[in-house]
């Protein structure tokens, strides 16, 4: 059960050791056998290419790069990590703001975006808006152009209005870990073409002729590239593999990949770029390869052969056309059915064309080239068009012929645009392109090209209806034979029903889709209204629709506007409806509705695109976008909420919401469509229904409407000839449903059987729950087995119904309590309880008397923090070790040392992480306290009160691992101080970790160079490669910052609930104990880790020494010691000693015997041995030794304290060892005492 991982504080790096050669990915590409390939990819690709692009991108610190892919292609990969890589930004632009090319221009200058990667045909579309209303693009220093072939004239385009952003063309493949050249351009290229650029780093690239050969200059060939950008191969596809991968021929141990493509090398060592070697194309930003569909097309009845090939139209974006022949004509919506069952839109040919036979080259192969030129002249149209007359259709053909990418010359005043072809996204675009002169709604309302004129040419009418109708009848027919009102799912439109309405059109359904208001793409806010309201008014727009058997199909969540208006038909004047079906039923089920909506609520924009892509709701936008035009943001969290509201408070007041009416479920045969939801799928709509009947789709998918519509309109056909609805029959009210307390709804803990508040539920319940289920369900689980002990022990249980529990308490898992959980939302205890008695066939009587909740939550917690205490005191040895290995490195080196980031005396770097290895053993040392708080049991305490029974407390404690009893009752079941104790130590830490990182921040700033670690581990500036930076030491510096945090919600949590300990340790309230020692172990494994790899710059440290004046108090000490000067004379002397020689330009390694002698001479004293005294203080081994105290800095007093603290640590880790052994030892012999094996009688 994952169903609480994104609240889980996964911050902090896991730990993972990576090998170059390790795998890093797998991202799957079309094939074109019908399977997709998983091209898999190394470590050291993706991080060649990362580097690559922080180079020719210049991506420095504070730099902002937009993510404008998704995670479905490998070129999200860079946009997202490339900027972390130096300390820059990522910034994902909301899909939305992609969807209006006005809005993403405003946000690319106002979030102050660097870097922005596009494919060219969105690069297109931007070009266009910036001619059109030009503006600044505030800091965007470069555009990354990619995915397609970049031509020549919107190079052209884009630097005649936007001179001063360059465009870096990029060119790669996914077998390549992502882009492998780059061409940087300034100004439109002098040639007629954008060249590919030049090789990039690591990475060597070959044209090869025909027989594998390298070509000469200027020859036409394929391109391949060899290096360590290659990728591995295809995964578990060997053949395929070995026909594009090979071990390079021109550098032995060097892997090939031959990339399908041709170019030929120019002068100058650039790559130009001539095409695909076979059918592999690209189309909206995905490869893939058109046998795939051929072989698809063959597999349709009545189709004898076929051909698919793009056509670039009018040169805008490229869609797919098939040719295919057969003895008669099968209809497109057929084709294109038979094709959506297996491929993904972007695959399914936008045009089909029949011939009476392919044409062949000379070879006897198919010609497409000459496929393509029919293509480009046959566009959609196979008969003769009414030419659009009036200036607005005509300026509607355009756009439409842009949309569609069809010849202008096919498109007809008649022609419908969904019939061309048309989708959501296309729409959308066009009301971009119409600068918003016309609506999404409108042309949904209008779709024939005419009509749509017609409506903008009259203005402004009338207020705009909801119902639009999707199908039309033909001419002469009567009266449909049914009506069918679709509501949408969350955050979509009338326009996903297009397809459904299409197959129910020969069937003579009239379909309606339900456009919500606030869902159009216009300027502008729009209001978005309730469940109730959306239901009134299509009532009011259904009373002037044709008589008729009347059907309503809501969507996901547009369930609930169905079954509103049901009920609203039924108690009004008009005739109800016949039936209703609920699509897809509503994701998680009914009892997964709250913690949908506080998920909703509390997600940002980014978060709904995020969503949406997870649940399938996207298709491309220039490189797989939304499909729809407002499902992000305020309608989609206000579709979640409503539509919740709704339903929610009809399981909680049935009788308000019932419907005489009968209510079909049509869900997928293997339950994608309702993720969540397990066994009977008809029970969470019985409560609303007495005919409430279950229609599964046969491997529909989630998403049948769009992939399986024929299935759908089947659904809809059967569901017209079921029986007309039955009187509703009134159900009592929900103040009268009694309490249960059998193993029922209710469950053993009493509550009132319809469950708690929504809001209760969402922003209370549900939380501790999920904490509870995630961190202490093994407490819980191990205290229930030893009260079982107790039982037995008492005579209360026997032996067989003691193992008949405990073989229950076994099978739990966290899953199996949310599920048990349901509507009552009881906490954990009873859930377990719940649990285990309706698997019971006979509940004992006794069991559970005289036991208390709250001894088991107090108990839970501490085992809890017990357990995170150990993990975090392991941790802690880890770390001290590997910084007690660098001090014993660093011991004999002498560099300089730091006071307020200035030079000051010599020390070591092992005196230094010393003091690191103190404050680690300091940690543990405090810790020991707060693990004795927590190593008292409160089980048995009885509620702050006292209980019946004689529980044996102390044998409790023992088999839970305890070391003593809380006897105090009140004390042991209100404690919680260890949670601020330890938050108080992990602060403490967290502020010297902090100032440890800081000084190595100092030391390894490119004025001292003194530690060094591998290239994996900084950040390297392009422009100056001498420069070397850290970016890990900030972010383990930030994270330390995390720990007083911690410690601040947890002081303000223990003095807000004064009696309660569930706060510190519960995500309900805050994040609290988890988010500390979750932030602890990240900062102790990164740290860990730095050190492991943290390399000493002898050489430097040693220059440093000498370039610097840090004897000045060892001089002062000497002078008095040895000549007998007074100490602050000594002082004295010894400063203007230091004042004199930096002025003369002396380095410390050449001393002035004379100068400290006119010196000592001014201050009437005197020595004959001024040169030996300066040697010694400051010479560097001087500087050492002459520290002679115990811990100081000599390298004798370092290792002395070295040893010392060796044999701290080995105390630790043993004891730290000893109870964790005690925990694990009381856990088995708890398992032996239940299973009779513990070798006396309990």
């Amino acid at each position: 059960d994952v169903s609480g991982a994104a609240d889980v504080d996964t911050v902090g790096n896991p730990g993972v050791d990576l090998a170059p050669d390790q795998l890093a990915y797998i991202y799957f590409t079309s094939g074109s056998t019908g399977t997709p390939k998983g091209v898999m990819c190394e470590h050291a690709g993706l991080l060649n290419h990362l580097l690559m692009k922080v180079e020719d991108l210049d991506i420095g610190v504070a730099e902002t790069v937009a993510q404008t892919a998704v995670q479905s292609l490998d070129i999200s990969l860079w946009q997202l990590i490339a900027p972390l890589l130096t300390g820059g930004n990522t910034r994902i632009v909301d899909t939305e703001v992609l969807l209006d090319v006005d809005r993403f221009v405003a946000d690319l200058a106002g979030s102050r975006v660097s870097v922005v990667q596009l494919v060219p045909s969105y690069f297109d579309a931007l070009i266009t808006a910036l001619e059109r209303h030009p503006r600044d693009l505030g800091a965007l220093r470069v555009v990354s152009v990619t995915g397609e072939e970049l031509k020549r004239e919107p190079v052209r385009r884009w630097f005649a209005c936007q001179p001063r952003v360059g465009l870096v063309n990029a060119y790669g493949a996914t077998e390549l870990s992502d882009d492998t050249m780059h061409e940087i351009l300034d100004r439109a290229p002098d040639s007629g073409f954008v060249t590919l650029g030049r090789m990039r780093r690591n990475v060597r690239g070959y044209v090869l002729d025909e027989r594998g050969r390298l070509a000469p200059l200027g020859a036409t060939g394929e391109i391949a590239f060899s290096g360590v950008a290659v990728g591995r191969g295809y995964a578990n596809d060997p053949e395929r593999t070995r026909e594009v991968f090979c071990p390079d021929p021109f550098r032995p141990g060097q892997r090939m990949y031959r990339t399908g493509d041709f170019g030929r090398w120019l002068p100058g060592g650039r790559l130009q770029f001539l095409g695909r070697r076979d059918q592999q194309i690209k189309i909206r930003g995905f490869r893939i390869e058109t046998g795939e569909i051929d072989n698809r097309l063959l597999a349709v009845n009545g189709v004898k052969d076929a051909a698919v090939v793009a056509t670039t139209g009018n040169g805008r974006n490229k869609v797919l056309a098939a040719f295919l022949v057969g003895a008669g004509r099968v209809a497109d919506h057929s084709v294109r059915e038979a094709l959506a069952g297996h491929l993904p839109d972007y695959m399914i040919p936008a045009y089909y064309h029949w011939l009476e036979a392919l044409p062949l080259t000379e070879s006897g192969k198919v010609d497409r080239k000459a496929l393509v030129g029919l293509a480009d002249t046959l566009g959609h149209a196979d008969g003769p068009t009414v030419a659009p007359t009036t200036p607005t259709e005509q300026r509607l053909a355009v756009a439409w012929a842009e949309a569609l990418n069809a010849p202008l010359q096919g498109i007809g005043r008649a022609d419908d645009f969904f019939a061309l072809g048309g989708t959501s996204l296309s729409a959308a675009w066009l009301v971009v392109k119409l600068d918003r002169l016309v609506s999404l709604a409108e042309i949904v309302a209008h779709p024939v090209l005419s009509d749509l004129a017609a409506a903008i040419d009259a203005g402004p009418g009338t207020a705009p209806t909801l119902l639009r109708p999707l199908s039309s009848a033909p001419a002469g027919r009567g009266a449909p034979a049914g009506v069918l009102v679709c509501f949408p799912g969350a955050g979509g439109n009338a326009i996903n029903f297009l397809e459904l309405a299409r197959e129910l059109a020969p069937s003579g359904i009239d379909v309606h889709g339900v456009e919500l208001p606030g869902h159009d793409f216009v300027h502008g806010p729009q209001t978005l209204e309730g469940v109730d309201e959306v239901a009134r008014r299509v009532a009011d727009e259904l009373g002037r629709s044709p008589a008729a058997p009347l059907l309503l199909w809501g969507q996901g969540e547009g369930a609930a506007h169905a079954l509103a208006l049901a009920r609203l038909l039924e108690d009004g004047p008009s005739a109800p409806p016949h039936r209703v079906l609920v699509g897809g039923g509503v994701p998680g089920g009914i009892a997964g509705l709250r913690e949908r909506m506080g998920r909703a609520r509390a997600m940002s924009d980014k978060e709904v695109a995020e969503t949406l892509l997870h649940e399938g709701a996207y298709v491309e936008f220039d490189g797989l976008k939304p499909e729809r035009a407002r499902l992000l943001g305020p309608a989609y969290r206000h579709d979640i909420r409503s539509t919740g509201d709704f339903l929610l408070a009809a399981r909680q007041q049935p009788a308000d919401h019932r419907i005489a009416t009968g209510i079909d479920v049509v869900v997928p045969a293997d339950g994608s469509g309702t993720p969540g939801v397990s066994g009977d799928r008809a029970r969470d709509w019985r409560f609303l229904s007495d005919d409430v009947e279950l229609c599964e789709l046969p491997a529909a998918g989630q998403h049948f409407l769009r992939t399986r519509p024929a299935d759908a309109a089947a659904a809809v056909t059967a569901a017209l000839l079921r029986p007309p609805l039955r009187p509703r029959e009134e159900t009592m009210p929900n103040d009268d449903v009694p309490v249960s307390r059998s193993g029922d709804a209710g469950g053993l803990s009493g509550r009132i059987a319809s469950g708690p508040d929504a809001l209760l539920r969402a922003d209370v319940l549900e939380p501790q729950l999920r904490f509870e289920t995630e961190a202490l369900l093994p407490g819980y689980i191990q205290l229930e087995k030893v009260l079982l002990l107790e039982y037995r022990r008492l005579g209360l249980l026997d032996g067989s119904q003691v193992g008949a529990v405990a073989a229950l308490l076994d099978q739990i898992t966290p899953g199996a309590v949310a599920e048990e959980a349901g509507e009552s939302m009881s906490d954990i205890a009873f859930t377990l309880e719940r649990y285990v008695s309706r698997r019971l066939d006979e509940v004992p009587p006794a069991w559970h008397v005289d036991r208390s909740r709250n001894d088991l939550q107090a108990t839970a917690q501490l085992m809890y923090g017990r357990a995170r205490l150990l993990d975090s005191a392991e941790a802690l040895v880890a770390f001290g070790r590997t910084a007690h290995r660098l001090a014993r490195r660093g011991a004999d080196l002498a560099m300089p040392g730091y006071t307020h980031m200035q030079p000051a005396q010599v020390i070591s770097p092992g005196f230094y992480f010393a003091g690191v290895c103190d404050q680690v053993l300091h940690t543990l040392e405090r810790m020991e306290s707060v693990y004795r708080t927590v190593d008292a049991s409160p089980m048995g305490a009885g509620a702050m009160a006292g209980q019946e029974l004689a529980w044996d407390r102390s044998r409790m404690a023992a088999l839970l691992g305890f070391s003593r009893v809380r006897t105090h009752a009140l004390r042991a079941v209100a404690q919680r101080d260890w949670a601020l104790e330890a938050c108080a130590e992990f602060s403490m830490l967290g502020v010297a970790l902090s100032r440890f990182v800081t000084d190595l921040m100092t030391w390894g700033g490119a004025g001292h160079g003194f530690i060094d670690l591998p290239d994996q581990w900084s950040g390297i500036s392009s422009a100056m490669p001498q420069k070397k930076n850290f970016p890990v030491l900030e972010r383990i510096r930030a994270r330390t910052a995390h720990l007083t945090a911690a410690y601040t919600d947890i002081a303000t949590g223990q003095r807000n609930t004064p009696y309660s300990n569930s706060v510190e340790v519960s995500k309900e309230a805050n994040a609290g104990v988890p988010a500390a020692f979750d932030t602890l172990e990240s900062v102790l494994r990164l740290f860990g880790a730095v050190l492991e790899n943290l390399e000493f710059r002898e050489t430097r440290m040693r220059d440093a020494c000498a370039a610097e004046y840090l004897g000045g108090f060892t001089l002062a000490n000497l002078l008095t010691l040895r000549a007998a000067v007074p100490w602050r004379t000594a002082q004295v002397v010894a400063g203007r000693y230091i004042v004199r020689a930096v002025e003369r330009g002396l380095p410390p390694s050449e001393p002035d015997g004379p100068l400290l002698e006119a010196l000592l001479a001014e201050e009437g004293h005197h020595t004959d041995h001024a040169v030996a005294l300066l040697t010694d203080a400051m010479g560097v081994p001087g500087g050492l030794s002459a520290k002679t105290s115990d811990g100081s800095a000599h390298p004798d007093a370092v290792r002395a304290m070295l040893a010392e603290q060796s044999s701290g640590f080995d105390e630790a880790a043993e004891r730290w060892q000893t109870r964790r052994k005690r925990i694990e030892e009381a856990g088995a012999d708890l398992d032996r005492r239940l299973t009779g094996r513990e070798g006396r009688q309990q």
